[in-house]
């Protein structure tokens, strides 16, 4: 088994991980991380070795070295369903923070840590989906799209040696007391499915330790159990005020997490839109209110 390195940027007190896997002729990245860490990936970004980086996704505090690491040789592997996150930083701003405005308050310095480490729009240099195996050397990983997160979510599996690179697709109830963050919560339930069906002995995650089989398991369990219970709180405020003439996000956001208990954000917000869209069919009220904003994406 070839040795994983972790390469761990720290930002706003919480943290993101890149991982390295090193053969004889390759320097493996998944995900580049934040710009802030170039520190970590430069002794082995300028090894001499061909570099490649396989993306999990295309979030802001995933891809900050993508340019750093193409400068360098480095061929870039994404899905396409995230093409924009990597393209369009205005409109990634929006998507995840700015589109809130009135919903939450969005500190100075958030906005400051975002423009600060997400780099420079960078091309994708191929574009990969399910199925599709990747050799380099004696590492052989496998593509399964586990969508939710974002819709291109990916993994890449090991399956000679049971391990997954999961990215944020594997998150729980969420990371640092924030809400699980999910675009579309029937791809999400199943993208937990396909995790426990993988059975990996070991989960490298984007914000979290390694996790072993067990934790990995409970961990998809527990991300189902928590976006049923989003589920229900969200409909359940819907019921309670239908005697109101308009239904606002931000209340609703703020209701559900009070209920889950956890914090409400950016992350909380696109998770309860989402639930919202799919109810907009329903109720002109929730139809008004998310044709406001950037949903399913």
């Amino acid at each position: 088994m070839y040795e994983v390195v972790t390469a761990r940027a720290d930002y706003l007190n919480i943290y993101v991980n890149s991982f390295i896997v090193s053969t004889q002729r390759f320097n493996i990245f998944i995900d580049s991380g934040i710009a802030g860490n170039i520190k970590s990936l430069q002794p082995y970004v300028e090894n001499g070795k061909t570099n490649v980086l396989l993306m999990t996704h295309g979030h802001w505090d995933h891809i900050g070295l993508n340019s750093y690491i193409r400068k360098h040789g480095g061929m870039i592997y994404a899905h396409k369903a995230d093409i924009r996150f990597y393209q369009d930083f205005d409109w990634h701003w929006k998507y995840g923070f700015g589109q809130f405005e009135n919903d939450i308050i969005v500190p100075p310095e958030r906005q400051d840590i975002f423009w600060n480490s997400i780099g420079k729009p960078t091309p994708i240099d191929r574009f990969v989906r399910e199925g599709d195996e990747l050799t380099f050397d004696e590492v052989r990983l496998k593509v399964v799209e586990l969508p939710g997160h974002s819709l291109g979510s990916i993994g890449y599996v090991d399956e000679d040696h049971h391990v997954l690179f999961s990215g944020d697709a594997l998150m729980g109830k969420g990371f640092f007391g924030g809400m699980a963050q999910y675009c579309d919560y029937e791809k999400y339930i199943r993208s937990m499915q396909k995790i426990i069906e993988i059975k990996p002995e070991k989960v490298y995650t984007s914000h979290t330790d390694c996790l072993d089989y067990r934790k990995g398991v409970e961990t998809a369990q527990e991300a189902i159990a928590f976006a049923h219970c989003v589920q229900s709180h969200v409909e359940a405020y819907i019921a309670s005020n239908d005697d109101k003439q308009n239904v606002v996000l931000g209340e609703i956001g703020r209701y559900v997490a009070a209920h889950v208990n956890r914090a409400m954000g950016g992350g909380a917000c696109v998770t309860v839109l989402n639930h919202l869209f799919d109810m907009k069919n329903n109720d002109s009220r929730i139809e008004k209110c998310v044709g406001r904003y950037i949903c399913k994406v």
